[in-house]
Protein backbone atom coordinates (compact mmCIF):
# COMPACT_ATOMS: atom_id res chain seq x y z
CA UNK A 1 0.00 0.00 0.00
CA UNK A 2 1.60 3.43 -1.08
CA UNK A 3 2.41 5.81 2.19
CA UNK A 4 -0.06 8.45 1.30
CA UNK A 5 -2.87 5.52 2.12
CA UNK A 6 -1.33 4.72 5.03
CA UNK A 7 -2.07 7.57 6.96
CA UNK A 8 -5.56 8.05 5.33
CA UNK A 9 -8.02 6.81 8.75
CA UNK A 10 -10.83 5.75 6.59
CA UNK A 11 -8.77 3.23 4.21
CA UNK A 12 -7.18 2.15 7.38
CA UNK A 13 -9.95 1.41 9.03
CA UNK A 14 -11.47 -0.21 6.14
CA UNK A 15 -8.55 -2.20 5.76
CA UNK A 16 -8.80 -3.41 9.54
CA UNK A 17 -12.77 -4.36 8.80
CA UNK A 18 -10.99 -6.73 6.19
CA UNK A 19 -8.79 -8.32 8.00
CA UNK A 20 -11.29 -8.77 11.16
CA UNK A 21 -13.90 -10.01 8.25
CA UNK A 22 -10.91 -12.39 6.96
CA UNK A 23 -10.45 -13.79 10.80
CA UNK A 24 -7.09 -12.12 10.58
CA UNK A 25 -7.76 -10.25 13.94
CA UNK A 26 -3.73 -9.91 14.85
CA UNK A 27 -2.99 -7.76 11.53
CA UNK A 28 -6.14 -5.80 12.37
CA UNK A 29 -4.60 -5.34 15.25
CA UNK A 30 -1.10 -4.28 14.28
CA UNK A 31 -2.91 -1.73 11.82
CA UNK A 32 -4.24 -0.13 14.43
CA UNK A 33 -1.52 -0.18 17.29
CA UNK A 34 0.42 1.45 13.77
CA UNK A 35 -2.03 4.19 13.27
CA UNK A 36 -0.84 7.32 15.41
CA UNK A 37 -3.79 9.40 14.90
CA UNK A 38 -6.81 7.39 15.32
CA UNK A 39 -10.75 8.66 15.34
CA UNK A 40 -13.81 7.07 16.48
CA UNK A 41 -13.74 5.30 13.22
CA UNK A 42 -11.11 3.48 13.71
CA UNK A 43 -11.98 2.56 16.59
CA UNK A 44 -15.24 1.68 15.65
CA UNK A 45 -13.88 -0.76 13.16
CA UNK A 46 -12.12 -2.59 16.14
CA UNK A 47 -14.66 -2.84 18.15
CA UNK A 48 -17.13 -4.35 15.55
CA UNK A 49 -14.30 -7.24 14.61
CA UNK A 50 -13.87 -8.11 17.90
CA UNK A 51 -17.28 -8.41 18.50
CA UNK A 52 -17.65 -10.34 14.86
CA UNK A 53 -14.71 -12.52 15.94
CA UNK A 54 -16.34 -13.75 19.49
CA UNK A 55 -14.03 -11.66 21.43
CA UNK A 56 -16.36 -9.00 23.11
CA UNK A 57 -14.18 -9.04 26.16
CA UNK A 58 -11.53 -7.08 24.05
CA UNK A 59 -14.14 -4.50 22.40
CA UNK A 60 -15.47 -3.78 25.69
CA UNK A 61 -11.49 -3.16 26.71
CA UNK A 62 -11.11 -1.00 23.77
CA UNK A 63 -14.48 0.70 24.90
CA UNK A 64 -12.37 2.30 27.93
CA UNK A 65 -9.62 3.29 26.18
CA UNK A 66 -11.31 5.35 23.80
CA UNK A 67 -10.93 9.51 24.00
CA UNK A 68 -13.81 10.65 21.47
CA UNK A 69 -17.36 10.93 22.49
CA UNK A 70 -18.91 7.79 20.80
CA UNK A 71 -21.42 7.35 17.29
CA UNK A 72 -24.23 5.89 16.69
CA UNK A 73 -22.01 2.61 15.50
CA UNK A 74 -19.94 2.37 18.52
CA UNK A 75 -22.87 2.45 20.54
CA UNK A 76 -24.73 -0.48 18.75
CA UNK A 77 -21.41 -2.57 18.56
CA UNK A 78 -20.88 -2.03 22.60
CA UNK A 79 -24.62 -3.03 23.18
CA UNK A 80 -23.93 -6.13 21.17
CA UNK A 81 -20.77 -6.90 22.98
CA UNK A 82 -22.19 -6.65 26.22
CA UNK A 83 -25.05 -9.25 24.91
CA UNK A 84 -22.50 -11.52 23.37
CA UNK A 85 -20.75 -11.98 26.62
CA UNK A 86 -23.74 -11.47 29.00
CA UNK A 87 -21.96 -11.52 32.36
CA UNK A 88 -22.43 -9.53 35.19
CA UNK A 89 -19.51 -6.80 34.06
CA UNK A 90 -21.59 -6.19 30.23
CA UNK A 91 -24.21 -6.05 32.02
CA UNK A 92 -23.03 -2.79 34.11
CA UNK A 93 -21.02 -1.80 31.30
CA UNK A 94 -24.17 -1.57 28.94
CA UNK A 95 -26.59 -0.42 31.80
CA UNK A 96 -24.52 2.42 32.46
CA UNK A 97 -23.88 3.38 29.41
CA UNK A 98 -27.28 3.45 28.38
CA UNK A 99 -28.02 6.05 30.93
CA UNK A 100 -25.15 8.03 29.89
CA UNK A 101 -25.94 8.22 25.89
CA UNK A 102 -27.64 11.91 24.18
CA UNK A 103 -31.01 11.76 23.78
CA UNK A 104 -30.49 13.09 20.85
CA UNK A 105 -29.81 8.97 19.75
CA UNK A 106 -32.90 7.62 21.23
CA UNK A 107 -34.61 8.78 17.03
CA UNK A 108 -32.01 6.15 15.49
CA UNK A 109 -33.97 3.03 14.90
CA UNK A 110 -30.95 0.69 14.19
CA UNK A 111 -29.27 1.70 17.60
CA UNK A 112 -32.69 1.67 19.78
CA UNK A 113 -33.47 -1.70 18.24
CA UNK A 114 -30.04 -2.84 19.92
CA UNK A 115 -31.07 -1.23 23.12
CA UNK A 116 -33.84 -3.30 23.40
CA UNK A 117 -32.34 -6.59 22.23
CA UNK A 118 -29.85 -5.79 25.18
CA UNK A 119 -32.17 -5.26 27.65
CA UNK A 120 -34.34 -8.08 26.87
CA UNK A 121 -31.64 -10.39 27.00
CA UNK A 122 -30.35 -8.67 30.64
CA UNK A 123 -34.16 -9.47 31.60
CA UNK A 124 -35.48 -5.77 32.14
CA UNK A 125 -38.50 -6.03 29.68
CA UNK A 126 -40.00 -2.71 31.79
CA UNK A 127 -36.92 -0.94 30.77
CA UNK A 128 -37.02 -2.42 27.20
CA UNK A 129 -40.99 -1.60 26.75
CA UNK A 130 -40.44 2.35 28.19
CA UNK A 131 -37.20 2.33 24.65
CA UNK A 132 -40.20 0.69 22.61
CA UNK A 133 -43.17 2.98 23.28
CA UNK A 134 -40.67 6.13 22.62
CA UNK A 135 -40.05 5.26 19.78
CA UNK A 136 -43.22 6.56 17.87
CA UNK A 137 -41.16 5.59 14.04
CA UNK A 138 -40.76 2.22 14.68
CA UNK A 139 -40.24 -0.56 11.73
CA UNK A 140 -40.27 -4.00 11.56
CA UNK A 141 -37.07 -4.77 13.06
CA UNK A 142 -37.77 -3.29 16.42
CA UNK A 143 -40.86 -5.20 16.64
CA UNK A 144 -38.71 -8.50 16.19
CA UNK A 145 -36.87 -7.47 18.60
CA UNK A 146 -39.30 -6.93 21.49
CA UNK A 147 -41.24 -9.79 20.34
CA UNK A 148 -38.22 -11.94 20.44
CA UNK A 149 -37.64 -10.24 23.84
CA UNK A 150 -41.30 -11.42 25.21
CA UNK A 151 -40.29 -14.79 24.35
CA UNK A 152 -37.08 -15.22 26.10
CA UNK A 153 -38.38 -13.87 28.92
CA UNK A 154 -41.66 -16.03 28.64
CA UNK A 155 -44.37 -14.12 27.76
CA UNK A 156 -45.80 -14.69 24.58
CA UNK A 157 -49.12 -13.34 25.15
CA UNK A 158 -47.49 -9.87 24.86
CA UNK A 159 -45.83 -11.19 21.68
CA UNK A 160 -49.01 -11.53 20.10
CA UNK A 161 -50.03 -8.04 20.88
CA UNK A 162 -47.06 -6.89 18.97
CA UNK A 163 -48.46 -9.15 16.90
CA UNK A 164 -51.19 -7.23 16.10
CA UNK A 165 -49.93 -4.01 15.70
CA UNK A 166 -47.78 -5.17 13.34
CA UNK A 167 -50.79 -5.62 11.60
CA UNK A 168 -52.60 -2.71 12.27
CA UNK A 169 -49.26 -1.09 10.83
CA UNK A 170 -49.27 -2.26 7.58
CA UNK A 171 -45.99 -4.31 7.73
CA UNK A 172 -45.67 -7.64 5.72
CA UNK A 173 -45.04 -10.36 8.12
CA UNK A 174 -41.27 -11.66 6.96
CA UNK A 175 -39.70 -15.66 8.04
CA UNK A 176 -38.25 -14.43 11.37
CA UNK A 177 -41.00 -12.92 12.64
CA UNK A 178 -43.30 -15.74 11.68
CA UNK A 179 -40.50 -17.92 13.52
CA UNK A 180 -40.98 -15.80 16.28
CA UNK A 181 -44.89 -16.15 16.63
CA UNK A 182 -44.46 -19.74 16.39
CA UNK A 183 -41.64 -19.88 19.15
CA UNK A 184 -44.50 -17.72 21.18
CA UNK A 185 -47.40 -20.54 20.21
CA UNK A 186 -44.41 -23.16 21.47
CA UNK A 187 -44.61 -21.57 24.49
CA UNK A 188 -48.05 -20.97 25.11
CA UNK A 189 -49.15 -24.39 24.25
CA UNK A 190 -52.67 -24.06 24.08
CA UNK A 191 -53.74 -24.90 20.25
CA UNK A 192 -57.07 -22.79 19.61
CA UNK A 193 -54.98 -19.84 20.14
CA UNK A 194 -51.86 -21.00 18.41
CA UNK A 195 -54.30 -21.74 15.43
CA UNK A 196 -55.94 -18.74 15.15
CA UNK A 197 -52.27 -17.20 15.57
CA UNK A 198 -50.59 -19.72 13.01
CA UNK A 199 -53.07 -18.66 10.42
CA UNK A 200 -51.79 -15.10 9.90
CA UNK A 201 -48.98 -16.26 8.66
CA UNK A 202 -48.13 -15.42 4.98
CA UNK A 203 -49.12 -18.96 2.54
CA UNK A 204 -46.10 -18.42 0.93
CA UNK A 205 -43.96 -18.69 3.99
CA UNK A 206 -44.94 -22.06 4.75
CA UNK A 207 -42.82 -22.87 2.16
CA UNK A 208 -39.21 -21.87 3.93
CA UNK A 209 -38.08 -25.60 5.52
CA UNK A 210 -37.40 -23.57 9.22
CA UNK A 211 -41.03 -22.52 9.16
CA UNK A 212 -42.10 -26.23 8.65
CA UNK A 213 -39.90 -27.78 10.74
CA UNK A 214 -40.89 -24.73 13.65
CA UNK A 215 -44.60 -25.65 12.68
CA UNK A 216 -43.88 -29.56 13.31
CA UNK A 217 -42.47 -28.68 16.94
CA UNK A 218 -44.83 -26.23 18.13
CA UNK A 219 -47.94 -29.13 17.21
CA UNK A 220 -45.78 -31.78 18.38
CA UNK A 221 -45.71 -30.15 22.09
CA UNK A 222 -49.33 -28.87 21.49
CA UNK A 223 -50.12 -32.56 21.20
CA UNK A 224 -48.18 -33.90 24.08
CA UNK A 225 -49.93 -31.58 25.95
CA UNK A 226 -53.19 -32.71 24.83
CA UNK A 227 -52.31 -36.10 25.82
Amino acid sequence: MPKYFQTNNYIRSSAINMFMKFGDVQYAEQLFEMMKKKDIVTYGAMMKGYVENNMSEKALDLFEQIPFSLNNVCYIVIFNACVQLLNDCAKQIGTKLLELMPKHFYNNNVLITSVIDMLMKFGDVTTAEHFFQMNKKKILVTYRAMMNGYNINNEPLKCFQLLEEIKEHGFILDEIVSIIVISACTRLSMRSICQSIIDHIPSHIYNNQRIRNSLIHVWVCIHCLDS
